[in-house]
This record gives C-alpha cells, sequence and structure tokens, in this order.
C-alpha cells in the first residue's frame, strides 16, 4: 500500500465521523459545492408584500377577511351610549380624596354576549349592540379579553380615573370602543393594491418565460447529445 494509502486508512479509523471529509483533502478532492438556491422573482416580490397581501391561512379566507375590514370601517365611527348597555356604579379608591369614600364613583359598564345574532330592530341605533355584534367579535372576546365574564357571558369595563360618574362612565365606554375594535382588527391584513396585483402578475410571467427559454435549452443541449451519439 502507497504512503498516500496508509495515511488515508489512518485517517479513516482514527476519527470515522470526519473520514471522509480529511480523507477527500488528503487525497486532494475537492469538496462538493452546494449551489446556492435562489427564489423566483414572483416568490421574492410576494415575500415583500406579505405584509399587505391577504393570507387565506392567517385568520380565514379572503371572504372573511374582507367582511372583517368591512366591519372595522363601520364601527370605527360609532359611538357607545350607555343607554344600550347595563350601568352601575361602586365606591372607587381612585382620585377625590374623602369623595370616595361618600359617593359611588367608579362606574361598571357592562356588555351582554347572549345578543350576539338577535334580531335587531330597524329602528335600533347603529350604536346599538344588537347592530353591531356579532358571533365573531364575541368569540374573540371571549378568547382574548381580560375584560370577559364567564360567569354572566358578559364584558365588563370599569374606570375609576375620574371624580363624577359621568366621567368614568364615558371613560369606560371609551376603553370598550377601542378594545373591541383592537380585537377585530387583530391578524387583519391590509388589503393588496391594484398596482401590487400588477407587479406580482408581471414577475410571474416573467418567471413563467424563463422557466420556458431553459426548458427549450435543455431540451436543445439533449438533441446535440443524441445526434453527436
Amino acid at each position: 500500500m502507497s504512503g498516500r494509502g496508509h495515511l488515508v486508512r489512518s485517517i479513516m479509523l482514527a476519527s470515522p465521523s470526519r473520514s471522509m471529509c480529511m480523507a477527500r483533502r488528503a487525497l486532494g478532492i475537492a469538496q462538493p459545492v452546494e449551489q446556492a438556491k435562489t427564489l423566483p422573482a414572483f416568490l421574492v416580490a410576494a415575500r415583500a408584500f406579505g405584509s399587505t397581501v391577504p393570507c387565506r391561512n392567517a385568520d380565514g379566507s379572503d371572504d372573511e377577511m374582507e367582511a372583517r375590514r368591512r366591519w372595522v370601517s363601520a364601527f370605527e365611527p360609532i359611538q357607545l351610549r350607555r343607554n344600550d348597555l347595563d350601568v352601575t356604579f361602586s365606591r372607587s379608591s381612585g382620585p377625590g380624596g374623602q369623595n370616595v369614600n361618600k359617593l359611588n364613583t367608579k362606574a361598571n359598564v357592562r356588555l351582554d354576549l347572549s345578543q350576539a345574532g338577535a334580531h335587531a330592530h330597524e329602528s335600533l341605533d347603529a350604536a346599538h349592540p344588537r347592530k353591531w355584534l356579532t358571533r365573531d367579535i364575541v368569540s374573540r372576546i371571549a378568547k382574548g379579553s381580560p375584560y370577559y365574564v364567564a360567569s354572566d357571558h358578559s364584558m365588563l369595563v370599569t374606570s375609576m380615573r375620574h371624580r363624577t360618574q359621568e366621567a368614568n362612565v364615558q371613560d369606560a365606554l371609551d376603553k370598550m370602543h377601542a378594545h373591541i375594535l383592537e380585537l377585530a382588527q387583530d391578524g387583519l391584513v391590509g388589503e393588496t393594491s391594484q398596482e401590487q396585483r400588477d407587479r406580482v402578475k408581471r414577475l410571474q410571467q416573467a418567471e413563467a418565460r424563463r422557466k420556458k427559454t431553459n426548458k427549450i435549452k435543455r431540451a436543445d443541449v439533449k438533441s446535440g447529445r443524441k445526434f453527436k451519439g
């Protein structure tokens, strides 16, 4: 056995896990070079638009996403009213000095979630919960809201920031509106613009042409080999 053969054999016996790599080096055999993986241009563009292209697996289908966008647009300008909700008061530990020990200034605003899907008479204002409270919103409140009360299936928001009942009620209503809007927008992706759709389509077409050209070239190479043979 030649000196190089002895060297290769000793390397493989000394470290089996690294034997192939070291043996290649000892024999002067080049390591195989892994080809860089490149993504098609249209996939690169799709990833770049990932924050705006609707995703079916993110939180429902495209139709559900569009329905949620319409709901958010309709609910956002609504001002919740105390007469449409259950409002009670209790003693507050907030600002006001001795006044908080004598008056019930803490506002407790409760939204009955069982109203979801109930028939809403045409005479009801758009701000009434029966007009905007959907089963999807109720599900989001029950699963992800710290204000959810499971015992009576309701949403309870309180406020004791101010010295008066009226101010605390309004603060609780504002908090409830903002929180419901936040839950509705969670996981909601932006709508794709027509310009973005057109650009992705152009890139997809360019990628298809490139693949077709490469396929023709490979076919020509194969046919040339057969002719030479």
